[in-house]
């Protein structure tokens, strides 16, 4: 994960499920200095991202919006740029 961290922010990341999944995933959060909204992406993903008004709702919509696009992709028959262990374990760790 990279962001721009703060203490709140790198305590509320290591609590949260994603932090199972750092390990195959980049997740980058910033702050939106005009709306004050923090926005994350996910490089893997295609850069996909979702957004929140607190750093910890939004590391709760990015949990939700990895596990859709993966399910959108794999019901699509698209590829993804992880195997199968790896879709296994961001699942299994998200769910």
């Amino acid at each position: 994960m990279k962001s721009a961290k703060t203490k709140e922010s790198v305590g509320a990341f290591r609590g949260h499920r994603l932090a199972r999944v750092q390990d195959l995933l980049t997740i980058d959060i910033e702050r939106d200095r005009k709306s004050g909204q923090y926005v994350a992406y996910v490089r893997e993903l295609n850069d996909i991202s979702t957004f929140g008004e607190t750093y910890e709702q939004t590391l709760d919509h990015t949990s939700d919006l990895i596990l859709t696009y993966i399910e959108s992709m794999l019901e699509d028959k698209e590829s993804l740029p992880l195997t199968a262990a790896q879709i296994q374990k961001i699942r299994t760790a998200l769910e």
